[in-house]
């Protein structure tokens, strides 16, 4: 009986990880679904691949964020002087709220 009871004792450590994982679950998980449900030009089947695909990187998003954020890096240094144009063009517009 003893064994049974502090089979599911962990340390607190334990229980904040899990905790954090939920919570960055849940939101990528709302936010991916956010886009997923704005995207009109889907076809049905597309958008039972992407509905796996979702709930798959959301479970996974310890090893799926990491890797989209270095994909995300490489092609910010592809295409670093386009980005630098496209942010020097938005500088130098100004609007009606800076006059």
């Amino acid at each position: 009986m003893h064994y049974a009871t502090s089979l599911f004792h962990f340390s607190p450590i334990v229980y904040i990880a899990i905790a954090f994982y939920l919570a960055i679950a849940y939101f990528l998980l709302r936010k991916w679904l956010f886009f997923f449900l704005e995207d009109k030009e889907m076809s049905d089947s597309q958008r039972s691949i992407s509905r796996v695909i979702l709930f798959i990187a959301t479970i996974f998003w310890p090893i799926i964020v990491p890797i989209a954020y270095i994909e995300l890096l490489n092609l910010h240094m592809k295409y670093k002087k386009e980005i630098d144009v496209l942010i020097g063009q938005t500088d130098g517009i100004s609007t009606d709220e800076e006059i």
